[in-house]
């Protein structure tokens, strides 16, 4: 993935969610010193820093987008206009996830990822991050997962083909996860990884949801 991060702020509380080998990062000009960049750039980052201060975000979107062009962008908001501009139909990529959303400059420190199918995920290396489960069912589409970076939690949905319901329950099984059952579900918690989800699987629907939280 590639993240716009506009204030020292929202540096700050993404920073340890970044994975080195796996996110790009562009900086608006003075969120970090030339020392804190050259340090980061020596240490493998994928770093670049606008050289003025940005004005126009819509144009520099469609910048970072010319140089990542299969690569979900998320950029911290710091205004409602911000997102209302990255989410014009102009601005859409076709491919990979709908939509990404970094909220961080306001009052919410919320990610929304959206995925069109696991090959997608995959190819945007999602599961590295410990948000999605490291175990979705091989059919799943309209992956969507929405995480809290201040409190270490998070929810998500999937739709699959029902055929595989059984199956991905074994998958899950054979993977340690305890199972519940109740009238309309199953429920079932895999720990991986310092990442803990709690899976629902209704048993007549072909949808599923999730919690998760992390150590």
């Amino acid at each position: 993935m590639v993240f716009i991060i506009l204030t020292r702020t929202g540096w700050d509380k993404l920073f340890s969610r970044l994975v080195k080998d796996c996110d790009a990062v562009w900086l608006n000009n003075g969120v970090l010193s030339e020392t804190e960049v050259f340090q980061l750039r020596e240490a493998g980052w994928d770093l670049t820093v606008w050289t003025s201060r940005l004005t126009d975000l819509t144009s520099e979107i469609e910048t970072v987008r010319e140089h990542y062009p299969n690569q979900v962008i998320l950029t911290e908001a710091a205004a409602a206009e911000i997102f209302a501009a990255f989410i014009a139909p102009s601005c859409m990529r076709p491919l990979i996830a709908t939509l990404a959303l970094l909220s961080l400059a306001g009052c919410s420190d919320e990610v929304t990822t959206r995925f069109g199918t696991l090959a997608d995920a995959r190819e945007q290396q999602a599961f590295q991050r410990g948000w999605l489960p490291l175990i979705l069912p091989d059919s799943a589409t309209s992956i969507v997962e929405q995480n809290n970076l201040d409190l270490n939690t998070g929810t998500g949905s999937f739709d699959y083909d029902l055929s595989e319901r059984a199956a991905y329950i074994k998958r899950l099984t054979e993977a340690g996860a305890p199972s519940r059952a109740d009238e309309k579900s199953d429920v079932l918690t895999l720990t991986k990884n310092g990442s803990r989800w709690e899976i629902q699987l209704p048993h007549h629907s072909g949808a599923g949801e999730w919690r998760v939280q992390q150590e």
